[in-house]
């Protein structure tokens, strides 16, 4: 089961998420970060409602440095990636049962649910296994309170958070994590590892903000992570950002901002890189099969198979 969980009902309105582009604040840096590549609606799936609770914390944690005051003010304006077609209060889900054929033969059985922020629709993971409830925290977005309150209902013990890469919304909660969750291994690709362990910025378009944080240890490509008893294989996928990850558990992806349902990620930033970007996804991704799911960092989950045959920035002209 998955669920999505957003911000208090009474601060929400009943239209999709958008990226809140324009406006004299937003100038030139507003306009680039803006302009995104669609994501596209979710095709098909169960639907599960989600529970909403909390409110933003930006200015909050910003005082307490989970963001630095510069950065509290950011919105969607400065780093937009939310989908448009995805409803607030629902997430298009899609079956975790397969056959037992189908999937690796190993005795975890895992949990996964979802949280996204309002400001840019980034998604937080928690990964559990249900019979010993280890768990993993993937990415840490501006309203970690929800993702703390999944793991505090389930019970689960979260022993690490893991970062597909180090943009400000995927890393912005990191400090609220800490403290609920005690100082537990922050585990990035080491392209990015001096973003949270010195605190300096991922992007020359940015400032630095103030995520820095102690126990930082390396995701290494090829290698597997272990958290309790989940095992994460890493592979690189590197192009929107240098250090950009996939995490592979089970039947499932963890693309960051890599890949999503219908599109791929951004890389016109001045250390991203379009060919190492389309290169990963085809030679790291779309060699998986074809019902292994894939979790984004914004948006619907999709499959492989789906993005071979349908995204249009991969499918091959004929």
């Amino acid at each position: 089961m998955v669920q999505l969980r957003r911000d208090n009902a009474a601060q929400r309105s009943d239209a999709s998420v958008r990226p809140q582009c324009g406006g004299a604040a937003g100038g030139r840096l507003a306009g680039l970060l803006c302009h995104r590549r669609p994501v596209s609606a979710p095709r098909g799936g169960d639907c599960v409602a989600g529970r909403r609770a909390g409110a933003p914390a930006c200015a909050r944690r910003a005082r307490r440095g989970g963001v630095s005051r510069a950065k509290a003010g950011l919105s969607a304006r400065e780093l937009s990636r939310s989908p448009p077609d995805v409803s607030p209060g629902w997430l298009r889900a899609l079956p975790r049962d397969r056959p037992a054929s189908d999937r690796p033969q190993n005795l975890v059985t895992i949990h996964i649910e979802v949280t996204a922020d309002r400001r840019f629709a980034t998604n937080s993971y928690l990964v559990e296994d249900e019979h010993t409830h280890d768990a993993a925290v993937i990415d840490s977005n501006l309203e970690p309170e929800l993702i703390v309150e999944v793991a505090r209902t389930r019970g689960a013990t979260v022993k690490a958070i893991l970062l597909t890469h180090t943009d400000l919304d995927h890393i912005a909660g990191l400090h609220e994590l800490r403290e609920a969750f005690g100082s537990v291994p922050i585990a990035v690709h080491d392209a990015e590892r001096h973003v949270v362990a010195e605190g300096k910025p991922l992007r020359r378009e940015f400032g630095p903000i103030a995520t820095q944080v102690d126990n930082v240890v390396s995701l290494e490509d090829g290698k597997t992570y272990r958290v309790g008893s989940l095992e994460f294989e890493i592979l690189h996928t590197p192009g929107h950002s240098p250090g950009g990850v996939t995490l592979k558990i089970d039947g499932y992806l963890f693309t960051g901002d890599a890949l999503f349902a219908g599109s791929v990620g951004r890389s016109d930033f001045a250390n991203s890189d379009t060919a190492a970007l389309l290169d990963g996804i085809r030679s790291r991704l779309l060699s998986q099969p074809d019902d292994m799911i894939v979790y984004s960092g914004h948006g619907p989950a999709t499959t492989i198979g789906r993005e071979r045959k349908m995204n249009p920035f991969l499918v091959e002209p004929t």
